[in-house]
């Protein structure tokens, strides 16, 4: 029998009531039917833990092939709930009801943009009678939940802050107690990539940067980074079904794009996660994957065929591994700079083509043959590549001196500023389209990812410098539509917020009284 709490519980202790401290929830409240409660310093200390015979073997870690050899396995991927007092308020506060509410929120608004949960797994978790008896999968629904709370729609931002940022930090010391124990599971990976989707969401820094890092080594510890399994030896057994193997290549795909997003604006950073391969398979289509059916996935480098339905996580995936070569690039110069240069007009010439093409598709709705959900992520991710690489070629300033007027250079040169002089104009357009859908009304369009904002925050920028050398009115027009579009889509995501905030600074703005910005 469990500790009783060092005082009365939160809704006792209002009421002035007799509370008889059981945990985690008092005999009164569970009575009334109300949510029990009790603040931090009325919580028993946590046993000690004592190191089981069966802990996590540290030989997996320390020489992979030996633990293999001598036949060892890891100890069985199911996690108990460990006592923690945030995981005991989950279930005892948390209905299955509310859960599911949280679950259809998810689905309907999140879940489209970032589809790397499998919605099988959840309703049946959610239906079954021993629901909350795995600590990673209550870890999971409050991942889940916590991203509900920022698509549910609301006209006061406060209570819904209120609300989030306590479940946030549960969740970050659910995992730390998770972590603590030696618990490491797909289940638990996926629960860290949500909680990094929504610290990228809401500006969370360092931890969205550090989250995701995790995700790596998480995924890398599981064996799942390497889609080949003769390539690697993995924690627990294969997949048993298509559906858990697919969901598990999501998880990765979900991981190497977050990496890459929260990558691309440090200059000089390394990536977490390693490239995947071009016979390496994307995501397949979004409707066959919810209902459990199979489907053909194509390989990254048969994603171009035009003719092959493919989904629109599978073009967030394709952006996401087009922005990787990009960032590869203008961080690695190589030695020889006619090279470098050859190489960033082959980079222009595909990431040029694969935007372009993707506008046209996102233009004329019936030329879509992927999933439901527009592929606004995988635009505002090919934007973004292209404004980073005609940011590195744009002046020969900042070139290799060797480089320095060579015919590449000045070729490269000239495409770099040609194509900022379309791209961003192109990205005020993606702005409008995509305030234009979210005020539609419609649920599908209305799932937006902050992995569409930073191209706006990179075209907005040039816009303004463009708007200070030029004067040209056309440019605050564009501006205009981009700072809109960001301000609407802070309501959501907090990110967008930062990127207004920085557009504003006096680094940009050419005048802050100009009413058109």
């Amino acid at each position: 029998m469990s500790a009783p709490a060092r005082q009365a519980c939160v809704s006792c202790h209002s009421q002035k009531r007799k509370c008889g401290r059981q945990l985690p929830r008092c005999d009164l409240c569970q009575k009334k039917g109300r949510a029990c409660e009790y603040p931090p310093e009325a919580l028993p200390d946590p046993p000690e833990r004592r190191l089981p015979g069966d802990e996590f073997p540290a030989l997996f870690f320390l020489d992979t092939w030996l633990f293999r050899n001598r036949g060892l396995a890891v100890p069985s991927a199911r996690a108990n709930p460990p006592g923690h007092s945030h995981f005991q308020a989950l279930l005892a506060q948390e209905s299955v009801l509310m859960l599911k509410g949280a679950a259809e929120r998810y689905f309907a608004m999140v879940h489209p943009s970032f589809p790397v949960l499998s919605r099988l797994k959840i309703n049946r978790y959610l239906d079954s009678p021993a629901g909350g008896t795995q600590a990673d999968m209550a870890l999971l629904l409050m991942a889940v939940r916590l991203l509900s709370l920022s698509v549910s729609p609301t006209s006061n931002q406060t209570p819904r802050d209120r609300e989030s940022l306590p479940l946030y930090r549960r969740a970050k010391e659910c995992y730390a107690a998770l972590e603590m124990q030696g618990v490491i599971t797909p289940v638990l990976l996926q629960a860290v990539l949500l909680l990094a989707y929504w610290e990228v969401g809401h500006a969370v820094y360092p931890a969205a940067f550090l989250s995701v890092g995790l995700c790596a080594r998480l995924g890398q510890a599981l064996g799942i980074h390497k889609q080949r399994r003769e390539a690697t030896i993995p924690m627990y057994a294969d997949p048993t079904s298509a559906i858990e193997t697919e969901e598990q290549r999501r998880i990765w795909w979900g991981v190497v794009t977050l990496d890459r997003y929260v990558t691309a604006g440090m200059t000089g950073r390394s990536f977490a996660c390693g490239d995947l391969q071009p016979e390496d398979l994307l995501p397949m289509l979004e409707r066959p994957w919810d209902l459990g059916e199979p489907s053909v996935a194509p390989s990254l480098a048969a994603c171009g065929d035009a003719s092959r339905p493919v989904s629109a996580f599978a073009r967030t995936c394709q952006a996401a591994h087009l922005l990787s070569r990009v960032v590869h690039h203008v961080n690695e110069p190589p030695g020889d700079a006619r090279v470098w240069y050859q190489d960033g007009m082959r980079l222009h010439y595909v990431v040029d083509a694969f935007s372009s093409g993707l506008a046209s598709e996102l233009a004329q709705p019936h030329l879509s043959m992927g999933g439901e959900s527009p592929a606004y992520p995988a635009l505002g991710l090919a934007y973004t590549a292209q404004v980073l690489l005609y940011d590195a070629h744009a002046c020969a300033n900042f070139d290799q001196p060797s480089g320095v007027g060579t015919q590449e250079q000045l070729a490269m040169q000239e495409i770099s500023l040609s194509g900022l002089r379309a791209v961003c104009p192109a990205v005020s357009r993606f702005a409008t389209t995509v305030r234009t859908a979210s005020r539609s009304g419609d649920a599908m369009a209305m799932a937006l990812s902050p992995l569409l904002m930073s191209c706006m925050y990179e075209a907005g920028k040039y816009c303004f410098w463009y708007y200070r050398e030029t004067l040209r009115p056309e440019l605050l027009a564009e501006v205009q539509e981009i700072m809109h579009t960001l301000r609407m889509l802070a309501e959501t995501w907090p990110l967008a917020g930062q990127y207004v905030s920085i557009l504003e600074g006096d680094e940009f703005c050419p005048d802050r009284n100009d009413e058109r910005i």
